[in-house]
């Protein structure tokens, strides 16, 4: 993650940007992170056992559900008292599975 500002240069019509930090993604994820919410279907929520193995022990994220019922078109929203691990890896099996989810959710 790069920050820095931009700046219009005295004398012309220039902007240069300055880097005033960077920093590897790896280390600043836990810091930009705070939740995700997976919507699934209610058949979809029987199949969530992979979710297992990126449970976190200690920091994580807060994990919600949205379970749909697509017979009644409700939803409900459900907190878990577990945190996760949002990598690649879980990304990765959300999308082979064709879960939709949000990052930083508002919820």
């Amino acid at each position: 993650m790069v920050n820095g500002v931009f700046e219009k240069r005295k004398y012309g019509d220039q902007i240069d940007l300055n880097v005033t930090d960077m920093q590897l993604l790896d280390n600043v994820r836990g810091s930009l992170v705070h939740n995700i919410l997976i919507s699934l279907s209610d058949e979809q929520f029987e199949q969530m056992h992979f979710l297992k193995e990126h449970l976190a022990d200690k920091g994580g994220c807060g994990l919600y559900f949205r379970v749909n019922d697509s017979n009644t078109r409700r939803h409900v929203t459900l907190a878990s008292k577990r945190r996760i691990n949002v990598d690649k890896a879980l990304i990765d099996a959300l999308q082979a599975e064709d879960i939709t989810f949000k990052v930083n959710a508002n919820i």
